[in-house]
């Protein structure tokens, strides 16, 4: 009013007739993307770049559009359409990043963020866009140094910031750095006390490590009150009874955290420990057999296929005896349990087998059993699936123990027809 009254002369808001279409054409598809109608508001969008084809805020509404529609290549078309000199240009740049990782275009994706991090180092949004991409793909060394110049950013950490420290913290934990993550999520609760997310993730920690249960177990049970849909966390709750060892509650948070996730490799696995540990053993090597077929992590395979070869017992004894042997090689036995079988007896000779058996059996291979084969891999090897161990076991029982859990280096194992 001041500047009408003054005589102030204002620029218009158009300088002509085409500019004014474009700028009613991006308000109606503007609103219509608010209602919903997203291909609909293409159109009206699309008319105002025909109108003003340097409309950065259609270009960027558009590339918005396609991004939520999950047209991640339309999406960088529109955004790398945004004149360099517009305010919207670094948003644009990340955004587009961010399509090119929905892409499986990792590398592009961080060359285009370290560009523009390159340009204005202390751009925070751009140095956690990166973190946050590193951590996606799983490269967690390389992800702590973008979260570390954020986070240096910060004089005084407010709430908003557990964030940062939660991830940094993923990070460390994925690293081996535990003292550095426990700080991080300890950092992360301070600022904001009650987030589920970190209840679940410093919880959960210590209960795999095996510190510090009852708090873990109290801040698991925290999270879940706050998302009790939520199959992680419920599991997290079930393992925390696990290794308390109250195994009747851990099977019943387990399976109902399998009924949230019955995807997931590990939450099956869990249930299969359970299982195992009150009794019920064809269960367990069911979910545990399940938990195989998801395609587990690489160092989660050998141990699951001890534990449906073996029994769980197999397992946890390996476990002690290379602890016992050398404390250093603990890590080991996750991956050569069976390299350390038991004593073996004295075998019998072939041609005292052959005596006894029928016509038919004495037509069936024979395999002498040699360090590190389990009933699992002999399965794959003659009879083509890990899962017909049972066909091995059953052909076998004057040789393998009643839980399936133990053969011996020297046996003459029968190998019956998979048909």
């Amino acid at each position: 009013v001041e500047r009408v009254r003054s005589g102030e002369v204002t620029d218009a808001l158009v300088s002509d007739a085409f500019e004014g279409a474009a700028e009613t054409l991006y308000a109606m598809g503007s609103a219509l993307t608010q209602d919903g109608g997203g291909d609909l508001a293409l159109i009206y969008l699309n008319l105002s770049l025909f109108a003003r084809p340097d409309f950065d805020m259609a270009h960027f509404l558009i590339a918005d559009i396609h991004d939520r529609q999950n047209r991640n290549e339309e999406a960088i078309a529109a955004y790398s359409a945004i004149a360099p000199s517009s305010p919207l240009k670094r948003e644009a740049e990340i955004q587009a990043a961010l399509s090119l990782a929905s892409l499986e275009r990792a590398d592009e994706a961080r060359a285009r963020l370290d560009g523009l991090i390159g340009l204005d180092p202390q751009d925070r949004t751009a140095l956690i866009s990166a973190g946050n991409l590193m951590r996606a793909e799983e490269k967690f060394d390389e992800a702590i140094p973008y979260y570390d110049k954020a986070i240096g950013q910060i004089a005084d950490p407010d709430q908003d910031d557990w964030r940062l420290f939660y991830f940094r913290g993923i990070c460390y934990e994925r690293t081996d750095q535990w003292d550095l993550a426990e700080q991080d999520f300890k950092k992360a609760l301070e600022l904001e006390p009650e987030q589920p997310l970190v209840l679940n993730y410093l919880g959960y920690s210590w209960i795999d490590i095996g510190i510090n249960l009852d708090e873990a177990l109290d801040m698991v049970r925290r999270a879940v009150e706050q998302r009790p849909d939520d199959g992680y966390i419920v599991d997290s709750l079930g393992w925390a009874y696990y290794r308390l060892g109250d195994f009747e509650r851990a099977v019943e948070e387990l399976e109902r955290a399998v009924e949230l996730r019955p995807d997931d490799a590990v939450i099956n696995d869990h249930l299969g420990d359970a299982y195992w540990r009150v009794g019920r053993l064809i269960e367990a090597r069911f979910q545990w057999d399940h938990a195989l077929a998801m395609e587990p992590e690489e160092a989660e395979i050998n141990k699951i296929e001890v534990k449906l070869a073996r029994g769980l017992d197999a397992l946890e004894s390996g476990k002690k005896q290379v602890a016992e042997t050398s404390p250093s090689a603990e890590v080991m036995v996750e991956v050569t349990p069976l390299a350390t079988p038991a004593p073996a007896p004295e075998a019998e000779p072939a041609e005292e087998v052959a005596a006894v058996a029928s016509p038919e059996e004495q037509e069936t291979r024979t395999h002498k059993v040699e360090e590190g084969d389990t009933l699992w891999g002999l399965a794959v090897r003659y009879l083509g699936a890990g899962a017909l161990y049972e066909l091995l076991f059953e052909a076998n029982r004057d040789r393998v123990g009643e839980d399936a859990n133990t053969i011996y280096p020297g046996d003459e194992l029968v190998i019956p027809d998979a048909n």
